[in-house]
């Protein structure tokens, strides 16, 4: 039974780091948004000790996702930064579009419609996952 705790707080330290990182966030930035010292998420990342409920909580608004995704197993810093850093990629593209066609009346509204509809989209598919 202990080990299957101990399991859970390494994938949840694990995790910890990983949002972090994915957030591009120090140990120092992380503590700060959510008013604990940088030892105490070290802590956490090390899994020295298990973070409270109250700090999970915090985490997970900070990095926009839910608390039960700390307890993901198959999490990498890998895969969030690189979603993360496609959906910047896609949203700087809608607007520069968006702004670029109203500026210059590049697309026709129907068009610029579409593009906007793609993000909504987007949108809609991250909340059902």
């Amino acid at each position: 039974m202990e080990d299957k705790k101990k399991e859970k707080n390494r994938i949840v330290a694990d995790n910890i780091c990983a949002y972090r990182k994915a957030n591009r966030l120090t140990q120092e930035g992380l503590a700060s948004l959510i008013d604990v010292s940088a030892a105490t998420i070290s802590r956490y990342e090390n899994n020295d000790s298990a973070p409270t409920s109250i700090d999970l909580i915090n985490m997970a608004a900070v990095f926009q996702i839910k608390v039960s995704a700390f307890f993901n197993e198959n999490v990498s810093f890998n895969d969030l930064y690189g979603d993360r850093h496609a959906r910047n990629g896609i949203d700087f593209l809608i607007n520069y579009v968006t702004e670029l066609s109203l500026q210059r009346d590049f697309f026709s509204y129907d068009e610029l419609h579409q593009i906007r509809r793609l993000k909504h989209y987007e949108d809609f598919f991250n909340r059902q996952s």
